[in-house]
């Protein structure tokens, strides 16, 4: 891939000018000289642009053109404006169709790049923030992506029938008087792990993320309909159940109105800082839901502070509609000194005053609607970000609803997926085009596609688990699914059901997710709609299969001999080069069995099978199994021998069983 050209459109007085330039030479033309630097790299290249104004310029377009020679083979990934945008892999011929004219009435266009990206819908036209990479036949990637997101917005822009790709900077509205850095991007080829480390080690140098969390939120059972009691009932039935969570969360609703952070509802009469210290009483850190910058129409600060809303040619900026709420809801100046202090009393309030640990920042994009005083969306969009890490200090940030450039390093966690919803699609907004759409599987499409992140810049959040039967229209096979991409894929693993209301079957998959351990050596790939994973947790190794499919899929295992603990007790060990059939939306987990004799070959405690046992120590005829404390199942293990006898297992006698020839399994109950 090669650099041919750099285009820089400006107005300079009362004309407009175009620059056409070489990287990495300098150029000059009218009021406007430029600065570009090419620097070879081990993997690549990096290419900076520095602008040069000789006066007052207005920036109207700033690109990099490249080449690539697109194949049927590659896959284009493409990472969506915001947490909620659809972000996977594409094919080649593939196109990012247009939304819906009808879609705008609701005002869905808000919450996207939709207003702004000139769509086109065509066969091969792709567009991906920040960063993007082509994955060729071999694994090897090419990746484009953007070192500075505070300079405005990068948009990768591919267009497969023309062979080329341009790297775009939105610099609508940037005005300059200086020398301005206005481009970074590194180019880089090679080896998939080698390229995203460069890429995001370049990114957030040294950065040391958090660790994986566990918890429980209101939104996704409650929705604003929560009270004092209902959360003092959801957070006594986890802590009567022993439930190791992490976080306990309130979300959006016991606040007056949306904006109105520190008026809290009738429904919570003993206030919020009681709230917090029920939540810490039983071991979990406290979480509260906040949006800072918008407010519902309805607010009291709406009403009195009009002069805080972010307006454009003298009106307010919609930043979305809400049924939720009262309908349409605007953003907010993060400009305005006394809104932004406001703000900073809303944080030493939630923190000092009520005792919060974690904020959930909600609805950020609408911080950057439209450019402003001579900056364009992504340099609003980057203060807002460096203004909300000020205000939490080193208190927790989950991030949601954000441009991902912009949270780089600067939130601990973060939403990398829509919301997910009590049913797996919703149609209509499938069909008009809304990439942002509450819908389980546009989640999990995105899950999995942001999977690179994980660890690398923040902490991703998948979004929560439904595994109820009231209230939602998820089979049994899309919950599962469901659990298992969020714990694959995620470091953040939530729900919001009432674990009281839980039948037994239901209760032991919830708790099978303890202890939340890291997943190494993830890899996956694709054959049809059928995804394959491969991890390690320590010493094991896994295979999942999931069937996002309406349809039956068949998959083949490899070869070894596999345990799956969610099959019935004599399907549970299989061999390697077996067919299996999913229904659809259907997924399944593989401990892929070690051919070493006195080794754990299976669990049924954990979703992970095995991943829950710390250690197991064989002296003769004598085994020690000891598992982790957080597990809160009972437990079925399976430990391969090289014949068949008696042994003692945590002091219980046990003999061995023949599964196949030249296969003994000892069967314990701990």
């Amino acid at each position: 891939m090669n650099i041919q050209k750099g285009i820089v459109r400006y107005q300079f007085g009362k004309r407009e000018y175009t620059l056409t330039f070489s990287p990495g030479s300098p150029a000059r033309g009218t009021g406007m000289d430029i600065e570009s630097e090419l620097i070879h790299l081990d993997l690549g290249w990096r290419a900076t642009l520095t602008l040069i104004p000789q006066g007052t310029v207005q920036v109207k377009e700033v690109y990099l053109e490249t080449n690539y020679r697109f194949t049927k083979d590659d896959s284009i990934f493409c990472n969506g404006f915001q947490s909620w945008t659809e972000s996977r892999e594409f094919s080649a011929d593939e196109r990012i169709k247009k939304l819906a004219r009808s879609a705008k009435r609701f005002k869905v266009h808000c919450f996207g790049d939709y207003h702004f990206y000139p769509y086109t819908g065509a066969k091969g036209h792709l567009h991906s923030y920040g960063y993007c990479y082509i994955r060729q036949k071999t694994g090897d990637l090419t990746l484009l992506g953007s070192v500075r997101e505070d300079t405005g917005y990068t948009i990768c822009s591919c267009e497969t029938k023309k062979n080329r790709i341009l790297i775009r900077k939105d610099v609508e509205g940037l005005s300059i008087s200086g020398p301005h850095a206005v481009m970074d991007v590194l180019i880089l080829q090679g080896p998939k792990r080698d390229v995203l480390q460069t890429y995001f080690e370049t990114l957030c140098p040294g950065l040391e993320t958090k660790d994986p969390v566990t918890g429980w939120t209101s939104w996704y059972n409650y929705y604003t309909k929560i009270s004092e009691d209902i959360i003092i009932g959801n957070l006594n039935a986890l802590s009567e159940k022993n439930i190791p969570l992490d976080v306990f969360q309130i979300d959006d609703g016991y606040q007056a109105a949306v904006g109105d952070w520190l008026e809290v509802r009738p429904s919570f009469p003993g206030g919020m800082k009681k709230m917090a210290d029920a939540i810490k009483s039983k071991g979990y850190r406290a979480g509260l839901w906040l949006a800072p910058f918008i407010c519902e129409e309805k607010s009291a600060l709406m009403k009195n502070h009009e002069d805080w809303l972010l307006k454009d040619n003298g009106a307010p900026v919609p930043a979305g509609w809400n049924p939720n709420w009262s309908g349409t809801f605007y953003a907010l100046d993060v400009y305005n000194d006394e809104f932004m202090y406001h703000i900073k009393e809303v944080f030493d309030t939630v923190f000092n005053q009520w005792g919060f640990d974690m904020v959930k920042l909600d609805f950020l994009y609408a911080a950057a609607m439209v450019p402003r005083q001579g900056k364009p969306r992504g340099t609003v969009m980057a203060d807002a970000m460096k203004f909300l890490r000020r205000c939490a200090g080193d208190h927790v940030i989950l991030g949601c609803g954000v441009p991902l450039g912009a949270a780089f390093g600067l939130v601990d966690y973060c939403r990398i997926g829509s919301d997910v919803a009590p049913k797996w699609e919703d149609r209509l907004l499938a069909a008009i085009n809304y990439r942002e759409r509450v819908s389980t599987v546009n989640s999990i499409t995105s899950t999995i596609g942001r999977s690179h992140l994980d660890g690398r810049v923040f902490v991703n959040d998948p979004d929560v688990v439904i595994l109820r039967d009231r209230n939602n229209d998820l089979s049994a096979e899309e919950r599962h699914t469901l659990f298992l991409m969020n714990n694959i894929f995620g470091g953040v693993l939530f729900t919001s059901d009432n674990i009281a209301e839980y039948p037994p079957e239901i209760l032991h998959q919830y708790r099978s997710i303890f202890p939340f351990r890291k997943k190494g050596n993830l890899a996956r790939s694709w054959s049809g709609d059928v995804l394959k994973a491969t991890f390690t947790i320590g010493d094991l190794s896994y295979t999942v299969y999931a069937n996002l499919s309406p349809r039956k899929a068949k998959a083949l295992l490899d070869e070894g001999i596999f345990f799956c603990n969610t099959m019935d007790e004599e399907s549970r060990f299989t061999p390697g080069g077996t067919e299996i059939v999913l229904k659809a939306h259907e997924s399944r987990c593989y401990l892929a069995v070690r051919e070493e004799f006195f080794t754990v070959s299976g669990t049924t405690a954990h979703c992970f099978p095995g991943s829950e046992i710390l250690s197991l120590v064989q002296k003769g005829d004598t085994i020690t199994v000891t598992q982790h404390g957080q597990v809160r199942n009972g437990n079925t293990v399976y430990i391969r021998t090289p014949n068949a006898g008696q042994f003692l297992i945590n002091g219980t006698p046990v003999q061995s069983q023949k599964i196949r020839e030249k296969f003994f399994i000892l069967k314990a109950e701990l």
